[in-house]
C-alpha cells in the first residue's frame, strides 16, 4: 500500500465502520427493546463464553495475517499462507465448538441459567462463523481490496437488522432468532472463503509444518497476550455474571458496550501500521513516532468529545440507545464512556511494529493481575459500578507500561513518544464544555431530547475550536 494513501485509505475504512457500526448499533437497540432483559442476559453471557473461548483457541493465528501477508512478495506465496492459516483457523474454530457444546453443564452453574442448554447449537457454530469472518479485514486490507471489505462489512450489518425485524414482526421466539442469527453468520464465514479464494486463486485445505510453525512462533506471544487481554475485557462481566442475576447481565451488558466511536482510532492503525513497519526497518524512529503522534491527535480530537460528552450524558444516552429498562446502568455507561480516551491509539503498536511482542504480553498480564485486585476491591466498596472502574484502571496502568518500554526500544524519550501536551489540552477544553452544557441542561433544558440538541450545538463549538489543528495533522499523515 503506498503510504500517500494511508490517510485516503483510512478516511474510507472509517466512513465505512461508521455506517456498519450505525447497523450494529440499531441492531442492539432493537434487542433491547424487543427481547426481555432474561433473552438480552442470555445472549450476552453466550458471546461473554465465545469470546473468552475464541482468544484461548485461536493461539493469537488471526495476528500473523498482516505480518505474514504482507511479506509474501508473489501470488505463490499469499496463496500457500492463506491456504494454511485457512485450514489451521478453521480447524481450531471447529474444535472450540465442540468443546463449548460439551462443558455445558460448567455454564449452567457458573452464570445460574438453566436457558443457556437451549442454545447448545449456537456455542457449537457460532465461533467457527466469529473466527473466520473476523479475518476478512486484514486480508483484504493488505490485498488491497478495499471495496470488497466495505460491501462486506456494511450488507453484513444491514441483514443482521433485517432478520431481528423480520423475527420480530413474525411474533417468533428467541431461540428462533437464534437459530436465524447462526444461520445468517454461516453464510457470512462461508462467503470470506470465497472472496480469498477469489482474489488469490487455488486456495485449499493444507497444513505445512514449517510454515506453521513460524506463524505460531509470531503469533503465541500476540496470542497469550490476547488471552489475557479478552480476560482483561470480559472480567467485570464474568463477575458480574456470576454475583448478579440474568437480568441485571443484561443491564450491565449493554451499559458496558463499548460505543463505536473508537473505529477512528482502528482505522487509522490498520493502514498505519504497514507504514510504521517499514519506517521502523529503515531506522527512521522519529519519522514514524512523528507519523503515529499526527494520527493519534487526530483520533484524540474525535474521540475526546464523543468520550466526555457520553459521560456528560450518559442516563440519557442509556434511554436513547437501550429504552428506559436500562436506564439504571448509566454509572456503567459513564465509567466506560471516559475509558473509551484510552482508545484513541493502539499503545503497543512501537513494540509490535518493532516485533517486541513479548512487552505486549507482560503488559497483558500485569494489566489482568491489577484487574483482578481492581475488580474485587472495588465491586465491595462501590458495588456493581467498581469492576467497571477497576477494568479502566487496569488499562490505564497497561498503555503507560508500553508507552514507557516503547520510548526504550526505540531510544526515544518518554515525553516525546505520545502527543501528551496537546492530548491534555483537547481534554480538558472537552471538559470545560461539558460542564458547561451539562449546567445548561440540568437548569434551562431539561429533558433526554433537549441533550441530545446540546451535545450537537457542544459538537459544533468545538469541532470549529479544533478544526484547524485536525486538518494540519491530516495533512501531515498524507504527505
Amino acid at each position: 500500500m503506498d503510504k500517500r494513501h494511508v490517510g485516503r485509505d483510512a478516511m474510507i475504512l472509517t466512513s465505512s465502520k461508521v455506517l456498519a457500526n450505525v447497523f450494529s448499533m440499531i441492531s442492539a437497540m432493537l434487542l433491547a427493546r424487543v427481547r426481555t432483559l432474561s433473552e438480552n442476559g442470555t445472549y450476552a453471557q453466550l458471546t461473554i463464553i465465545i469470546t473468552l473461548a475464541s482468544s484461548v483457541i485461536m493461539l493469537g493465528l488471526p495476528n500473523s495475517i498482516n505480518y505474514f501477508l504482507a511479506k509474501q512478495n508473489t501470488i505463490e506465496e499469499k496463496r500457500k499462507f492463506l491456504s494454511v492459516f485457512y485450514t489451521a483457523a478453521t480447524i481450531l474454530s471447529v474444535v472450540m465448538g465442540i468443546v463449548l457444546t460439551i462443558m455445558i453443564p460448567f455454564w449452567k452453574g457458573y452464570f445460574d441459567n438453566p436457558e443457556i442448554e437451549n442454545f447448545a447449537f449456537f456455542l457449537l457454530i457460532f465461533p467457527w462463523t466469529q473466527v473466520i469472518s473476523s479475518t476478512v479485514e486484514n486480508v483484504l486490507i493488505v490485498l488491497g481490496k478495499i471495496e470488497s471489505l466495505i460491501l462486506y462489512r456494511i450488507s453484513n450489518s444491514a441483514v443482521l437488522v433485517l432478520i431481528i425485524l423480520i423475527v420480530w414482526l413474525v411474533g417468533a421466539d428467541f431461540r428462533t432468532y437464534m437459530i436465524a442469527y447462526v444461520a445468517f453468520s454461516g453464510v457470512y464465514a462461508l462467503l470470506v472463503y470465497i472472496l480469498v479464494n477469489g482474489y488469490i486463486g487455488g486456495l485449499k485445505a493444507i497444513l505445512d509444518a514449517p510454515l506453521l510453525k513460524s506463524i505460531f512462533a509470531f503469533s503465541l506471544p500476540l496470542g497469550l497476550a490476547s488471552i489475557v487481554g479478552t480476560l482483561n475485557i470480559e472480567l467485570d462481566k464474568l463477575m458480574i455474571g456470576h454475583f448478579f442475576t440474568t437480568d441485571q447481565m443484561a443491564i450491565y451488558a449493554n451499559a458496558s458496550k463499548e460505543m463505536p466511536v473508537t473505529i477512528i482510532a482502528t482505522s487509522i492503525t490498520a493502514v498505519l501500521m504497514p507504514q510504521m513497519v517499514r519506517l521502523f526497518g529503515e531506522k527512521r524512529n522519529k519519522d514514524a513516532v512523528e507519523l503515529w503522534k499526527s494520527a493519534t491527535i487526530i483520533s484524540m480530537a474525535i474521540i475526546s468529545f464523543l468520550s466526555i460528552g457520553l459521560a456528560f450524558f450518559s442516563r440519557e444516552a442509556m434511554i436513547v440507545l437501550y429504552s428506559e429498562k436500562y436506564a439504571s446502568g448509566w454509572p456503567i455507561f459513564c465509567v466506560y464512556s471516559l475509558g473509551l480516551i484510552l482508545k484513541v491509539t493502539y499503545f503497543g503498536m512501537v513494540l509490535n511494529t518493532t516485533g517486541h511482542t513479548k512487552k505486549i504480553l507482560y503488559s497483558s498480564i500485569g494489566a489482568l493481575i491489577l484487574n483482578f485486585i481492581f475488580n474485587f476491591a472495588f465491586y465491595y466498596m462501590f458495588g456493581w459500578v467498581g469492576p467497571a472502574i477497576g477494568t479502566v484502571l487496569a488499562n490505564i496502568c497497561m498503555n503507560v507500561y508500553q508507552l514507557i518500554h516503547s520510548s526504550k526500544v526505540i531510544s526515544i524519550e518518554f515525553i516525546d513518544i505520545f502527543p501528551w501536551k496537546e492530548s491534555a489540552g483537547l481534554i480538558i477544553l472537552n471538559v470545560i464544555m461539558g460542564i458547561g452544557f451539562k449546567v445548561l441542561h440540568y437548569k434551562v433544558f431539561p429533558g433526554v431530547w433537549s441533550a441530545i440538541a446540546l451535545a450537537f450545538v457542544w459538537g459544533l463549538v468545538y469541532f470549529f475550536i479544533v478544526g484547524r489543528t485536525i486538518l494540519k495533522h491530516w495533512r501531515i499523515i498524507n504527505t
